[in-house]
């Protein structure tokens, strides 16, 4: 791809409206990605072409049914490049990150000691664990390893985490903590011992940075939208409508995130505990 670095370049590497949208209207001659305009918040569903303007594609590539990893990639081969997904690449190293976590540390936002991180949110209400559970599976962890829990959330969702901050009113080792701080984020995931949450963007920032994590996934299956890096374990629950458009839920009293288990959401957890790095598991 040298002979592109000499040239002005726009790049959409996923399927959106909003990739799409800053691609085509910036000014650069050329243009690449998937361009195509999909009307569909799961664009793993459904084949989207990569396209090319300006310049003609290398090879004539598609993305549909395959992990959202492979999506650069496709990408990259109709610019004629040649690129394999690295089946588990090293943990990403953060610039500095030693000060950022000692910074955290002397203001008490994350404890000296081990953690555990939980991210109690997703994109879409249906692709969310309950948050009862989320807090009945935060007080089994401090009770059983006597550690500390770090429930990370972003401030919009602030209130939505009145009940669940209700149940840790008096539990000083129950922090919640939001951040507008990417570079913050990634220190106080990259520092815990283990990350827990919902099939999101914090679960792939995680596993990149080299953390077990315990993915809970249900409209989609975690072989499209999981991190693919073999440091943590899946819960997936396949019903008659999986996976799904997400636009809609056909079964909003029993939903496929319902029927994960907090027991065993634990159990996997307390492997991690016994384990200095883990494998991916998919539970079904």
């Amino acid at each position: 791809l040298c002979k592109w670095a000499m040239s002005a370049f726009s790049v959409s590497l996923s399927p959106s409206k909003r990739n799409a949208f800053l691609a085509l209207t910036s000014r650069a001659p050329r243009k690449a990605g998937y361009l195509t305009y999909v009307d569909t918040l799961t664009p793993h569903l459904r084949e989207t072409p990569v396209d090319g303007f300006g310049f003609v594609p290398a090879a004539r590539v598609s993305y549909g049914r395959e992990n959202i990893y492979d999506r650069s990639v496709k990408v990259l081969t109709a610019l004629g490049g040649q690129y394999l997904l690295e089946e588990n690449p090293p943990p990403v190293r953060l610039r500095n990150g030693d000060a950022i976590g000692q910074d955290l540390v002397s203001r008490r936002i994350i404890p000296v000691g081990d953690y555990v991180v939980i991210h109690p949110f997703a994109g879409w209400e249906y692709r969310s664990w309950d948050l009862r559970r989320f807090g009945e599976l935060g007080h089994s962890v401090i009770s059983e390893f006597d550690i500390d829990v770090v429930f990370l959330s972003e401030e919009k969702d602030q209130a939505s985490l009145q009940e669940l901050q209700e149940q840790f009113r008096d539990q000083p080792r129950a922090r919640f903590v939001s951040f507008l701080d990417l570079i913050e984020a990634a220190v106080l995931i990259q520092r815990s011992t283990v990350f827990v949450g919902n099939d999101s963007g914090p679960l792939h920032l995680a596993a990149a940075l080299g953390r077990p994590f315990v993915g809970l996934f249900g409209p989609a299956p975690p072989e499209l939208t999981g991190p693919n890096i073999a440091r943590g374990e899946f819960f997936y629950k396949r019903v008659e409508c999986s996976p799904c458009a997400q636009r809609t839920c056909e079964r909003p009293k029993e939903s496929c995130m319902t029927l994960i288990e907090e027991e065993e959401v634990f159990e996997a957890l307390s492997g991690m505990f016994r384990t200095s790095r883990g494998t991916i598991v998919a539970h079904g």
